[in-house]
């Protein structure tokens, strides 16, 4: 076998964990701020979600590593399905 499942399970948790915290990052402030509104009297901190050119690079390498998990497992299935006919 090429591609174990265990290889391409790996991959794909990696990536989702990748993806996991860009989106807890990108959320930690603005609850944050949301937060410190909320024991204060006065509002002072304004909400913000930015998305600099970083995280849309880690963004695009998450679904570059979704892409190449799934291309792995067709892989698998097709050498699996393959070993029949030899």
């Amino acid at each position: 076998m090429i591609f174990s499942l265990r290889t391409i399970a790996a991959m794909q948790a990696f990536a989702g964990s990748l993806l996991l915290y860009l989106v807890l990052g990108n959320l930690e402030k603005p609850l944050r701020a949301s937060l410190l509104n909320a024991m204060s009297e006065v509002p002072l901190l304004k909400f913000f979600f930015t998305l600099n050119s970083n995280e849309i690079l880690l963004v695009l390498l998450c679904a570059l590593f979704y892409v190449l998990t799934a291309i792995m497992y067709e892989g698998r299935r097709l050498e699996e399905e393959n070993k029949g006919f030899v």
